[in-house]
């Protein structure tokens, strides 16, 4: 990467809902961790939220289906979402997994490529700190 800001080719900000359960079964935490590093090694890296209750009308029964499900959010492109979505499916055996575009951009930036350096207050009563271009 360069010095300067820089937006990562093709790479959206994606979330994919996790279920907890396979059948009526939850799943282990080793199960999900596999599924952790299968999606870190392909796009580098998850971030992983709070579980939420997750509802759904099946529409072959008619019937409201209710879980819990672990929104993770992944940078990654639409081809490798795919993969996860793919794998995610017989990972854990569901007939249905869902993702959603959160950002079309993703910008990740390092310390190294700050353009600014940090100079602290002179007293403790200053209610902000400057930062100033680097020079």
């Amino acid at each position: 990467m360069n010095k300067e800001i820089s937006t990562l080719p093709q790479t959206e900000l994606w979330e994919i809902l996790v279920p907890t359960l396979m059948g009526d079964n939850p799943v282990r935490v080793r199960h999900h961790r596999n599924w952790d590093a299968y999606v870190r090694g392909l796009a580098g890296g998850l971030t992983l939220l709070t579980p939420a209750k997750g509802q759904w009308v099946c529409h072959e029964t008619a019937t409201t289906i209710e879980e819990r499900v672990i929104p993770v959010r992944v940078s990654c492109t639409r081809k490798q979402l795919d993969l996860i979505i793919d794998f995610t499916l017989r990972h854990y055996r569901q007939e249905a997994v869902m993702a959603y575009r959160l950002s079309q951009e993703v910008v990740l930036r390092t310390s190294a490529q700050c353009r600014y350096k940090y100079i602290p207050a002179k007293t403790t009563t200053q209610a902000s700190l400057k930062l100033t271009p680097k020079k």
